[in-house]
């Protein structure tokens, strides 16, 4: 993972290339299905399905981002 974000530049770059790992993770979290439901409207449990699933991605690219500057600041 370090050699793929060495070369790039900026970070929409590097969005581009997180992109597989994204859906392969997003994927996982939908299995795991974390939301519940507080009110059964399809359009809401649809909204705040999506809302999880990309809250939890983020948290994951920030994290890998976080480790990545940590580790290069130690080299």
């Amino acid at each position: 993972m370090l050699i793929v974000l060495e070369g790039c530049i900026n970070q929409l770059k590097s969005i581009r290339t997180f992109s597989s790992l994204k859906k392969s993770f997003i994927a996982f979290v939908d299995e795991l299905e974390l939301y519940e439901s507080i009110l059964p409207i399809e359009g809401l449990e649809k909204i705040q399905k999506k809302f999880v699933n990309e809250s939890a991605w983020i948290q994951l690219f920030l994290t890998i981002k976080f480790w990545l500057e940590r580790h290069f600041r130690i080299f």
